[in-house]
């Protein structure tokens, strides 16, 4: 008899404790849902991976036990929809975008900030100034570094403002704007992979004119200290701009494949 009762208290001990595990394994893990834009090859939707920086985001956030999952809006939808309760941020973010009630998070990676003109036009340029009097394509609502939109803002040049990247590379393409400023890789992708039509008549100035940060803009409320402090700790486990360059590598060939080393710090001016 003594030795059944010492039999079930110590199965019953067995599964109060299994139980304790299994509810702080579970208090451990939880899910951000971040809403994203269709911007390739960074995050790209359809894709199995969701693009490199979103793949490379999820998985530095999971050394810390948290969940990203994404929802891909048009840009100008989606910084709206990011105010809303469930969203915990707005994924990526250059400098530039700083929205009310939110706050940018440390530094994830940076982005090579180009411009791309039709191969029947060149220009030779060393600062914005040798721009003047061209039509610059723009996407409405991204973080440009600043001086990009104020020389527009100041008349040096006109802006053209579009909802995406792809109808700026299309109006370069039929000649009706001079310039578009990009992302590199951006760029690459749209013109190389998704619309390889374009990369006829389209050229990417190899000369990159910055390298801008790129962020998540998380709500700036009671939870901000503490998914800071996560992103930091996760950061640590996980150098996001190394793991973004190894698939960004996987996307293009090897051969083809632009120096994208030392991007972690954003730029001055040229």
């Amino acid at each position: 008899m003594k030795w059944f009762i010492l039999a079930f208290m110590t199965m019953f001990t067995f599964v109060i404790q299994a139980k304790v595990v299994q509810n702080t394994v579970a208090s451990e893990t939880e899910t951000w849902k971040v809403i994203t834009v269709d911007w390739p090859p960074y995050t790209t939707e359809g894709a199995a991976d969701q693009g490199a920086a979103a793949k490379a985001f999820a998985e530095v956030m999971a050394t810390v036990g948290v969940k990203i999952e994404y929802l891909f809006l048009p840009w100008t939808r989606g910084i709206k929809e990011s105010q809303k309760k469930e969203f915990v941020g707005l994924y990526p973010v250059w400098d530039g975008n700083n929205f009310a009630g939110r706050k940018n998070s440390q530094l994830l990676f940076s982005s090579p900030i180009v411009f791309v003109h039709h191969k029947s036009k060149q220009y030779k340029w060393k600062t914005l100034n040798d721009f003047k009097g061209l039509s610059v394509g723009v996407v409405d609502g991204y973080g440009y570094p600043a001086d990009i939109l104020d020389f527009g803002r100041r008349g040096v040049y006109s802006l053209n403002v579009v909802g995406t990247d792809e109808q700026n590379l299309r109006m370069l393409n039929f000649k009706r704007i001079d310039v578009t400023v990009a992302d590199l890789f951006n760029a690459r992708y749209l013109t190389e992979i998704r619309f390889p039509e374009l990369r006829e008549n389209l050229v990417i100035d190899p000369k990159i004119y910055k390298k801008a940060g790129l962020y998540i803009s998380l709500k700036n409320d009671s939870k901000y200290p503490e998914r800071i402090a996560k992103i930091g700790m996760a950061l640590k486990n996980l150098p996001m701009q190394a793991r973004v360059d190894e698939l960004l590598a996987e996307t293009f060939p090897k051969t083809s494949q632009p120096e994208t080393k030392n991007l972690a710090k954003p730029s001055k001016n040229p």
